[in-house]
């Protein structure tokens, strides 16, 4: 097929279409409970959370000043009775752009939702709330929300990865829930109130008359100058506990310490949510390193300037800022050797093979020939997991518990990529895999899931043989078995060419004829993944507006590698 062809061809195909984008924006975050009381913290929350109803009488609302906006929305200082004062955060959309980008009243509701939960789970736990020190991906990112959870007070965590235990947290914009309101109210305002239309990079924000908006209401947080320290307290509380900064994160969403524009982070399993993020792309990593070192090699010839008369305490403060320095360069240097091993082309190359090999079975297992043995043993592999014994030898102990932090890796996916790995990677592959190649294969096999038709198609399939393993030994104890099943029930549900799934034996692998569905897999070379260590910082406000609309293009942390 020559150039024109292909290009005819695309043309009538249309845009590819981001089913995981599509998906974020039907997810409901909205719950019409009245926010009384501490929330709820299951794992299920913390998957899906909905932020509660506001209490207050909107009816009752005084309208103090305009204190700003942007590109989500626009915030009033408010009272409400007697009661105040607030800040009231209206945003412009009213429904789910139509375009690739965040939906702002959902991210910023998610986002109050889970810091609820967090601190409600610090408040209650029992003990410290163990987390990994050191989150380098989605895939962990969630984890350490995961033990924040009811459900993670029956489990111990793995030993043998470093954690910081977490007992209390920093301070947040305390929020107040949701309310809705009928635009028409700014009508009776003054001019100086008023929401004014504005375009921010192209992008026109307006209120528009006798349409229902939603906002949320927040504490008031009086201006005052931001303690670095403090900041940095609570950008590593949000880092451990599963948020990323989006791609412009300003000082300005910062008063007295405290973070108060929530459209600043995004959740652990929020859209765009991306710990790389957090991070940087390589290319800019070096960029800054260059820039400061640019920056000190300026700062020689100005330390010879004769007319500097400094004073003990300058000279004092002088010589300890250099060892601070000498201090950090030293650690981003054993860091750089330390995240060395893993950008390695062999551990890029032995996970795109094991990709290849499951690309195969899953394409095959979506044509309906499943291997019936191979999914049960997954399954029970990932849900039993390994239990060391007394006997054990310390080598087979620690053996056993890296298997079990993979089960326990794999078993907090979602349905989608836990049938995708059960149908195409048997455990005696997956569990004496390298630990670095099993990072990457888990973060190939969860992106390209998402939305996946073939996936779809597997659990309609397999979700009789499912439900009926939960009857069984040792599914039927398992709390978290049982909601996968919930989960394979819901892929089924979705699957665009339903028929009437036929039983089979586990044993039975006989071929059960289905659609054909093509997969496919492009490979990736180190270039196309981010870095894995962590700073996270409040940058000086100098960035405008209109770095908002890039996140419509983010740069997934996992290769481009997708079902269709």
């Amino acid at each position: 097929m020559d150039y024109a062809a292909r290009l005819r061809q695309a043309q009538q195909r249309g845009p590819i279409r981001d089913h995981a984008w599509e998906r974020a924006m039907q997810m409901p975050f909205l719950d019409d409970k009245p926010m009384d009381g501490p929330p709820s913290c299951t794992e299920r929350d913390f998957r899906r959370p909905h932020l509660r109803q506001c209490t207050f009488d909107f009816s009752t609302i005084i309208w103090g000043r305009k204190l700003g906006g942007g590109l989500d929305g626009c915030v009033w200082k408010v009272w409400f009775g007697d009661t105040g004062p607030f800040a009231l955060k209206v945003f412009w959309d009213t429904e789910p752009p139509d375009f690739y980008h965040y939906y702002a009243p959902q991210r910023e509701c998610q986002n109050a939702a889970i810091l609820q939960m967090l601190e409600a789970a610090i408040a209650k736990a029992p003990k410290p709330i163990r987390v990994l020190a050191d989150p380098r991906d989605k895939l962990e990112a969630r984890h350490n929300l995961f033990w924040f959870s009811d459900e993670a007070h029956s489990e111990s965590f793995p030993e043998e990865f470093e954690a910081v235990e977490i007992t209390s947290m920093p301070r947040f914009t305390k929020c107040y829930g949701w309310l809705k309101f009928n635009s028409d109210v700014f009508l009776d305002l003054p001019l100086r109130l008023k929401a004014e239309p504005r375009t921010i990079s192209k992008v026109k924000r307006f209120i528009s008359p006798s349409k229902e908006y939603t906002a949320i209401v927040y504490e008031y947080i009086e201006k005052g100058e931001n303690d670095e320290a403090v900041v940095e307290e609570v950008d590593r509380f949000c880092w451990l506990t599963g948020f990323a900064h989006t791609l412009s994160p300003l000082a300005r969403n910062w008063r007295s310490g405290v973070l108060v524009d929530h459209s600043d982070i995004v959740c652990a399993r929020g859209y765009g949510s991306n710990i790389a993020l957090l991070m940087a792309t390589l290319v800019s990593i070096l960029y800054d390193i260059e820039s400061i070192i640019t920056s000190m090699e300026s700062i020689g010839p100005r330390l010879q300037n004769p007319r500097l008369r400094p004073s003990d305490q300058e000279v004092t403060q002088l010589h300890e800022l250099a060892t601070r320095m000498l201090e950090r360069a030293q650690c981003l240097r054993d860091k750089s050797i330390s995240c060395a091993s893993e950008w390695t082309s062999e551990i890029f190359q032995k996970s795109d093979e094991h990709m290849s090999r499951a690309q195969s079975a899953i394409r095959t297992a979506a044509q309906g020939k499943v291997k019936w043995s191979i999914l049960r043993r997954n399954l029970a592999a990932i849900y039993q997991g390994h239990s060391a014994s007394v006997v054990d030898s310390p080598s087979l102990k620690a053996r056993k518990a890296r298997k079990a932090q993979k089960s326990l890796t794999l078993r907090k996916l979602g349905a989608g990529a836990i049938l995708a790995w059960g149908v195409s990677l048997p455990p005696s592959l997956w569990e004496e895999m390298d630990q670095l190649v099993f990072n990457d294969v888990t973060k190939q096999m969860t992106e390209a899931a998402v939305g996946s038709e073939p996936i779809s198609e597997i659990a309609l399939n397999a979700r009789d043989i499912i439900r009926d393993l939960g009857k069984e030994e040792p599914f039927c104890g398992i709390e978290s078995y049982h909601h996968f099943v919930h989960e394979v029930e819901n892929l089924a549900c979705k699957q665009p060419h339903q028929r009437p799934s036929k039983k089979r034996r586990l044993d039975d692998n006989e071929d059960i004829q289905g659609i054909d569905f093509s997969v496919c897999l492009e490979s990736h070379t180190g270039e196309g993944h981010m870095l894995a260590n962590q700073t996270i910082v409040a940058i000086p406000d100098v960035y405008p507006l209109s770095t908002y609309p890039g996140e419509a293009l983010l740069v997934n942390g996992a290769p481009d590698c997708r079902w269709t």
